[in-house]
């Protein structure tokens, strides 16, 4: 047991550094926002990207900056967009809760004083690393209210629109309007929330309830926490494999990413096929939107590197084939610089910030299917399942890749990396041996 928890430290402590202390990580955690955000066509300025950054991170510093958010936290954590720590730090505090429960070290570390310092120390970088993926969340949810408001205001009073979200179907006044197909009916859900005001005014209610603004809440929240990485939605089989030492890399993110995408197609597909003309247009910008964030952006972004550069897509198929580490081969390449003689020289991983770039297939399979006329909820479901699966050996690598604390532990029993790299020399002195071992293992969960 013992060494059990000795390697979920060793793997919790690579995982913390490569995320919460690296400045790569949160740099990516925060580019990340925008395409959250256009992958349901949420960048527009019904989103208040601006106002929602500012909320999502005030107080990083200064816990009581954000006391003049508090009616609009108190709300986001209402509709569980607000959360107090992001999908891959919950992860890995669940698994060093684990690991360093029984410890001797750190009861003694615990007994000093010295925990509580360190972790009074981290908060801040916490607190930036969980703006960023409450602020994702709350842009889609602002986007999916000016949606489905316009949607509620543009249909006509005998169109119906779907019902998903739990708060409304435990409301027991729209409850009464849910239908055995789970739709509402436009007019009827209008006219209740009239009436419901109405008769709160007459009462003299101080602050009387929207049911109508109620009721799109919820199901905007329900839509962006479907299509936003949101920890306590993650599949408790996933949220398992965090457990196993020696396997599995930040697993909730992939994962969410995959769910994510899939409901983001679903969602669209519901929205197509449905009979409410108005909800058709949402579902096409919608599958138009994560076409263009998962191809048109990388595309268009390698086309401006190719053009600037005067490089050539041949030398970047090139390099892949050649000359690319393994994370590199499948990625988006943006070439930034060349030589003299026209060769590249730089360039720039768009896949690293990219949560998206490995998901283009099935959105294009549903788009083309939708382009010839296929409108058939069943049939688009299917699609998009059957591309979701051809692309799973790709998706599959952060779950089967060994871990990092316990990789770099083989690397060093082995004298040399993945790549090929030289650790140590077999005829190095068994103390040099050592302590480049030792080197190695750090260096490999330090912060990047």
């Amino acid at each position: 047991m013992g060494a059990y928890k000795g390697l979920l430290a060793l793997k919790t402590v690579g995982q913390y550094n490569k995320t919460l202390l690296s400045v790569g990580a949160h740099i990516r955690n925060n580019t990340s926002i925008p395409l959250f955000a256009a992958m349901n066509g949420n960048l527009g300025p019904s989103a208040d990207f601006l106002g929602t950054l500012k909320k999502s991170f005030a107080g990083v510093l200064d816990p009581k900056g954000k006391t003049k958010y508090n009616k609009e936290l108190k709300e986001g954590r209402e509709y569980g967009i607000v959360v107090g720590r992001g999908t891959q730090l919950e992860e890995i505090a669940d698994l060093a809760s684990y690991a360093d429960s029984d410890l001797g070290l750190m009861k003694k570390l615990k007994s000093n004083g010295l925990t509580s310092r360190l972790l009074n120390a981290r908060k801040p970088i916490e607190r930036v690393y969980t703006g960023s993926d409450n602020a994702a969340r709350w842009i889609n949810w602002n986007g999916e209210q000016a949606k489905l408001a316009k949607v509620i205001a543009d249909s006509t009073d005998d169109a119906f629109i779907p019902v998903n979200a739990a708060k409304n179907f435990s409301n027991t006044d729209i409850q009464k309007l849910i239908r055995s197909d789970g739709t509402i009916n436009v007019g009827e859900l209008k006219k209740l929330s009239q009436e419901f005001f109405e008769q709160q005014s007459k009462e003299k209610k101080k602050e009387p309830i929207n049911l109508l603004d109620k009721f799109i809440k919820a199901e905007s929240a329900d839509i962006a926490l479907n299509v936003t990485p949101t920890y306590s939605r993650t599949p408790e089989i996933v949220k398992q494999l965090k457990f196993i030492p020696v396997f599995g890399n930040f697993t909730a993110f992939p994962s969410e990413i995959i769910r994510n995408t899939g409901n983001t197609i679903s969602r669209s597909i519901k929205e197509l096929t449905s009979n409410n003309a108005e909800l058709q247009k949402v579902g096409m910008r919608r599958i138009t939107s994560a076409l263009t964030t998962t191809v048109g952006v990388p595309a268009g972004l390698i086309a401006t590197g190719l053009a600037l550069t005067g490089a050539k897509q041949e030398q970047i198929d090139a390099y892949k084939r050649s000359f690319a580490a393994p994370w590199e081969k499948t990625a988006t390449m943006i070439p930034t610089s060349t030589d003299e003689a026209g060769n590249i020289t730089g360039f720039i991983n768009y896949s690293y910030t990219n949560p998206y770039d490995f998901l283009q297939r099935p959105i294009k399979a549903v788009l083309n299917a939708v382009a010839t006329g296929n409108r058939n909820e069943a049939s688009l479901m299917s699609i998009a399942s059957n591309s979701m699966i051809d692309m799973a050996g790709e998706i599959g690598n952060p779950f089967l890749s060994t871990s990092i604390g316990a990789n770099s532990l083989l690397e060093a029993y082995a004298g040399k990396t993945s790549t090929g790299k030289i650790i140590y020399n077999e005829s190095d002195e068994l103390g040099d041996k050592g302590w480049k071992s030792t080197a190695h293992i750090l260096n490999s969960i330090s912060p990047t």
